[in-house]
């Protein structure tokens, strides 16, 4: 099968800029597949128009040149579309809200970022599909089948307004993206985590279902714990459990962690240490993913791998954005192998974190590689 490529989960920060003059110590060659990218659409809010614009506009020379272009991007998940209100204390970036408050951008609680959405609109007939994400939620008790319940009714919200604005856009195609993630190793060894996502997903899903009949793409992360191989068996088995039993067929581009487990520091070094590994773990996982297919075909369409393009700069020892941790582009060299990694063990990459990582490494290589000076 042809290999795809994507991006994963957090936006580049002020190390980021800095990066670009040293990855010119490195070359990033040719890809090696075609990539699908996520969006976190409120970076619109944030960034300068000179800024995010140039992604599309490359993208769009990439869809025009054809599925042999290093440019070429088959298709864009938006990880959310709504604001959020219920931040963390101190948390104005937390992750649980992806983005400005609503009340900063002068908007009520959940609303669709329909100044971002309508610039936006414009590129989403040149992507093969959009993914329409919906929000997170600070205040889901994933204990209580009422709040449960809640949360999959505001996604319907969210995504109903988004159809009725866009649905109609002339050659956009459009499916269902379930923002809130989790992690396969904990649905698929743990019954207690199992049991909350079964009930997460299903609920999700059938209000979704109900406002459009569309298709499924969940991308939850594969770490931060590597099953042994003894566990792998006890792991497909929960994860056939899960999956088989959902009310709708769905497909799983999950998180290769391969981001999220490298670290950054100056002067300018990527620390390996406690990485994953494409033959470590990706392959197993996608392993287990397709004897899951095997079980239940009619439920689990597809597996592909989200491949991280960056790698954290880390806040006094800790990860993650809402801990103040920076997000900055990976090491193109590795990216570059991780990938071909993909391609030798015949793995699928789909959608993958994120545009603007992307944006930044390639027209990198596009000055030093395919415009030499």
């Amino acid at each position: 099968r042809g290999v795809r490529c994507s991006l994963s989960r957090m936006m580049p920060s002020q190390p980021t800029a800095v990066l670009a003059a040293v990855l010119t110590l490195a070359i990033l060659p040719t890809p090696v597949c075609t990539l699908s990218l996520f969006l976190r659409t409120t970076w619109l809010s944030e960034l300068p128009e000179t800024t995010w614009r140039p992604w599309f506009e490359l993208i769009k020379r990439g869809r025009a040149e054809g599925p042999t272009s290093p440019y070429f991007v088959s298709e864009l998940a938006l990880q959310n579309t709504a604001c959020c209100e219920s931040h963390a204390a101190g948390g104005y970036h937390a992750l649980g809200c992806l983005g400005p408050k609503c009340s900063a951008l002068g908007l009520a609680p959940n609303s669709l970022l329909v100044d971002d959405l309508d610039r936006l609109a414009e590129y989403f007939p040149m992507f093969d599909r959009v993914w329409i994400g919906t929000t997170t939620s600070q205040e889901w008790n994933p204990t209580n089948a009422t709040s449960t319940r809640e949360y999959a009714a505001l996604q319907a919200s969210i995504g109903k307004q988004f159809l009725d604005r866009y649905g109609d856009t002339p050659n956009a195609k459009f499916a269902w993206y379930i923002t809130e993630e989790g992690s396969v190793p904990g649905v698929g060894l743990d019954a207690t985590e199992r049991a909350t996502w079964a009930s997460f997903l299903a609920e999700t899903m059938t209000a979704l279902y109900a406002v459009k009949p569309m298709d499924f793409l969940w991308s939850p992360s594969n770490g931060d714990t590597t099953p042994t191989p003894a566990e792998r068996s006890s792991e497909v088995d929960g994860l056939s459990d899960l999956f088989c039993n959902l009310p709708h067929p769905v497909r799983v581009d999950f998180q290769d962690w391969l981001g999220q487990s490298v670290t950054f520091e100056f002067p300018f070094s990527y620390n390996y240490t406690s990485a994953f590994t494409c033959e470590k773990d990706t392959v197993p996982t996608v392993n287990a993913f397709r004897q899951v297919m095997q079980r239940c075909p009619d439920k689990l369409l597809d597996v592909k791998v989200n491949a991280e393009l960056f790698a954290e700069r880390l806040n006094d020892g800790e990860r993650g954005e809402d801990n103040g941790a920076n997000i900055v582009n990976g090491d193109p060299h590795e990216i570059n192998s991780r990938l071909q990694c993909y391609k030798t063990h015949g793995l699928d990459v789909g959608c993958s974190w994120a545009i603007a990582h992307w944006y930044a490494l390639w027209t990198y290589a596009n000055s030093t590689v395919y415009h030499p000076y």
